[in-house]
């Protein structure tokens, strides 16, 4: 628990020293021994009950969606109270040295579960950790600003923000965010016929029996989109690889179609299902440019 005076309340201090100062130094003692007095017992009142209007405060839960950088983001946190709190201003404490908190909002009365619904300032790409959620409160006075800390585990998952043409930027970048990328289970393998795709050849089959063979796809098998993120990039051909990549995961989640995210080091798949494209979208959020020596990115299971 942390009380701080407020503007307000440092202004109240000023005025109670000259009260003090005025006490002694004239004759009128009787009157600004009551002001004195006044004052102090005000003050005291508004340290004393500020505390505890956020005694038994907890935090039931929080909604913290994933955002396209730059992007503001709807957040709920849910608060309980045994007994009615006045006007709680709510935010996340961030684990980062300096951060400074996101507010998310005023709540003027908790009296049981309640929600507070707000919003996040837009945020850069990235991963940040949400430690605490962070109740304070001037009331009743507005002289002193009372706060703690409710432990909460979190995250602010803020991903690339896709562009309409970033997929093609990417490929133009080197990023080669590439679509129809057939990955489905490979059967067997067969002599090469008229019709067949170059990208289903393989190749070290095909050296070895001096005949072009191609790999027989299982046809129960789905077959899957790629896109692909070579973290060896520039930094700005990296940012329009990642913006490229979360334009195809966002696009695939709204179709329900699959999809593979490969990179270095990195294979998941989107598996159709809207509410699946978080863990590759935090990926994209996370994801670090590796140095030009470093390998290339996962390739497709042969």
């Amino acid at each position: 628990m942390r009380i701080r005076p407020t503007l307000l309340g440092w202004k109240a201090m000023s005025l109670l020293a000259a009260l003090t100062l005025a006490f002694f130094a004239t004759a009128y003692s009787n009157l600004f021994f009551l002001l004195v007095a006044t004052c102090g017992a005000l003050g005291g009142l508004g340290a004393v009950v500020g505390a505890a209007n956020l005694r038994g405060v907890a935090v039931l839960g929080c909604e913290l969606p994933l955002a396209a950088a730059g992007e503001r983001r709807a957040v709920a946190v849910r608060l309980t109270a045994p007994k009615p709190r006045f006007d709680l201003r709510v935010a996340l404490a961030l684990a980062e040295d300096g951060a400074a908190p996101a507010p998310v909002g005023v709540c003027a009365m908790v009296a049981g579960p309640t929600t507070l619904a707000g919003e996040l300032q837009p945020r850069d790409r990235g991963v940040a950790t949400v430690r605490a959620v962070r109740i304070a409160s001037s009331w009743p006075f507005g002289l002193f600003t009372a706060s703690r800390d409710v432990p909460f585990a979190g995250e602010l998952t803020t991903y690339p923000a896709p562009a309409g043409d970033a997929r093609q930027a990417a490929v133009v970048a080197g990023g080669r965010a590439a679509g129809g990328a057939r990955d489905a289970s490979v059967a067997g393998l067969r002599p090469f016929r008229a019709g067949d795709s170059v990208t289903d050849v393989h190749w070290k089959a095909t050296a070895r029996r001096g005949a072009p063979v191609v790999k027989e796809r299982d046809v129960e098998a789905p077959l899957a989109d790629a896109t692909v993120v070579d973290r060896r990039l520039p930094p700005a051909a990296f940012a329009t690889a990642l913006a490229g990549a979360a334009a195809d995961v966002l696009e695939h989640a709204r179709l329900g179609m699959p999809l593979q995210l490969r990179s270095q080091g990195t294979r998941l798949a989107l598996n159709g299902r809207r509410d699946g494209a978080a863990a590759l979208l935090r990926w994209l959020a996370a994801a670090a440019p590796l140095p030009a020596d470093a390998g290339p990115p996962q390739e497709t299971a042969s």
